[in-house]
């Protein structure tokens, strides 16, 4: 099928998790969390490459949704996203 986009998978690396929970535990408003990882993972699953800004390489990205921040870097041969790293932000 011709034209037929195919969704990136999101894969959240045990470090990215481990701050996301650290990160959660840390936040004054959950929910803003919740939801900001929840929207942040439908951006990356669609379009990763336009999410954020280039880093260190042109895969490499920084996205600031508040209140936190994603580190991630995309592999376009095999349509996965790997989060790496998360923060909280102010």
């Amino acid at each position: 099928m011709r034209g037929r986009i195919v969704p990136y998978r999101v894969i959240w690396t045990p470090d990215a998790e481990n701050d996301l929970a650290t990160v959660w535990m840390a936040a004054p408003d959950r929910e803003a969390v919740t939801t900001a990882v929840y929207q942040l993972e439908q951006e990356l699953t669609s379009s990763p490459l336009t999410v954020g800004e280039s880093r260190r390489s042109s895969v490499e990205r920084l996205v600031l949704f508040a209140p936190i921040g994603l580190t991630f870097f995309v592999v376009v041969d095999d349509n996965k996203v790997f989060v790496t790293a998360v923060t909280l932000i102010s």
